[in-house]
């Protein structure tokens, strides 16, 4: 069989590739971006394994992309809004758009993950969006399956990964009290989403996924520690403390140490599904044991939290999309300087291009008019994402890589990018007097902004 998996260079999709290339499937793998992690560059190697640079905001590029396809898995998902990336338009638009595409292509079945406690009306942006997803996917006319899994640990998690990498760094270890957990392996999901989409198991059904084994989580951290062999002491401190450390790790590293809805999650436990009501079969539900055995498996190299974690210092390519681009006003000499300045600095494959120089179906194609980027500079991809005036600089300053970077978060993040706003305009009202800039950047009745 031949299955689409969108966000197939992450965690789950990207174990789901290698349990289809084992089995003898083809994989086509649908990711936003070149991912150069190891993890990821190993799964695109593999036997039957196609890779499509492609957000799940193009639904045209979608539909191109399943077709031919027998089956979707609707593996692509977020933790922390960042940007343009929000819940409402990953979990949500972004769902949409997949059910749309899979419908129009002839695609038989479907299969979401969602979260184990995803429901609507809770407070919680993040459960919310996912229950809508999973709505969007029971309203198909597909063969559907929605799959609730908890917390999901295995090679290149974010579990294992994040809490081998504190207990090597910190000396204290700050838990979060008596909350429960049951660690789910990699592998069960992977059974359960073969099962649905090759061999049609689980149709119309949605289903709860945990692990076999119930534990508190200090003691499952106690339990990476003592694998790790390192000793560390235990303390428990209030859950309002965690919170405030998800806004600071989501604001600083590359991967938060903890995110605002992780801590929502540990809040309400993770061992019972929610508006979950279809049961699985014997054959198909959990038994990988959280354990000494399952834990070594799953660990990635010993090592401690760097500056490399950090957003600043991150050599993770962000928003390297594909038709990355920066819009800007070509009739502008002091623009074009700049513009020209920053292209020549990109890594991969974005690139810059005066407005003058853009069919209107490329426009169009990113939801803008004529009007907007005469207006201001525009920094569009085709996952969606959409930044003008002062964002859109930020983002191709990121784009440069190296100390870029750090201006770039200053100008992309409060309050530096409250700053950053006022200096923009400022910029775009003298720019005809700024080395580059002619007569020509002032037009007469126009209020281009750069």
């Amino acid at each position: 069989m031949r299955i689409a998996i969108t966000g197939g260079t992450g965690f789950v999709g990207g174990h789901l590739a290698e349990t289809l290339s084992q089995l003898g499937h083809e994989a086509v793998i649908l990711a936003r971006g070149v991912d150069h992690r190891p993890w990821a560059q190993e799964v695109l190697a593999l036997p039957g394994v196609t890779s499509i640079r492609l957000g799940i905001g193009d639904e045209v590029g979608l539909r191109a992309a399943f077709a031919g396809c027998d089956a979707v898995a609707h593996c692509a998902g977020i933790n922390r809004e960042l940007g343009s990336q929000t819940y409402e338009s990953v979990h949500v638009r972004g769902t949409a758009n997949v059910v749309r595409a899979a419908e129009a292509s002839g695609v038989r079945r479907i299969a979401i993950t969602s979260f184990l406690r995803a429901r609507p009306n809770c407070g919680s942006p993040y459960h919310e969006s996912k229950w809508a997803a999973e709505e969007l996917v029971r309203s198909s006319s597909c063969e559907w399956t929605v799959l609730k899994p908890g917390m999901i640990f295995g090679r290149g998690d974010h579990m294992l990964d994040h809490l081998s990498h504190a207990l090597y760094t910190f000396p204290i270890y700050l838990g979060v009290g008596h909350c429960r957990v049951r660690p789910l392996a990699v592998s069960d999901v992977s059974k359960v989403l073969v099962a649905a989409l090759v061999e049609g198991q689980l149709v119309n059904k949605t289903v709860g996924l945990v692990g076999s084994t119930e534990i508190e989580f200090d003691d499952a951290a106690r339990l990476v520690a003592s694998v790790l062999g390192v000793r560390r002491l235990f303390v428990s401190v209030p859950v309002q403390f965690h919170s405030l450390l998800s806004i600071v790790s989501e604001r600083a590293m590359d991967v938060p140490l903890i995110a605002k809805a992780q801590v929502q999650i540990l809040k309400e436990e993770v061992i019972e599904p929610c508006l979950a009501p279809d049961e699985l079969p014997e054959d198909l539900v959990p038994t990988t044991p959280f354990n000494e055995e399952s834990i070594r498996q799953g660990l990635p190299e010993a090592g401690r939290f760097g500056l490399h974690d950090l957003r600043w210092f991150s050599e993770t390519p962000k928003h390297v999309q594909t038709g990355s681009l920066l819009i800007f006003d070509g009739d502008c000499g002091f623009c074009t300087t700049v513009a020209g300045w920053t292209a020549r600095r990109f890594r991969h494959d974005e690139r810059a291009e005066a407005w003058q120089h853009l069919d209107a179906e490329v426009l169009e194609h990113h939801g803008l008019s004529q009007r907007d980027v005469q207006d201001a500079a525009w920094w569009v991809d085709d996952s969606g994402l959409r930044e003008r005036g002062h964002r859109a600089v930020g983002q191709a300053l990121h784009a440069d890589g190296g100390l870029f970077k750090v201006l770039s978060l200053l100008i992309l993040n409060p309050p530096t990018s409250w700053i950053a706003s006022v200096i923009y305009k400022l910029v775009v009202r003298w720019r005809y007097k700024l080395p580059g800039g002619t007569p020509a950047c002032r037009v007469a009745g126009r209020t281009s902004k750069g």
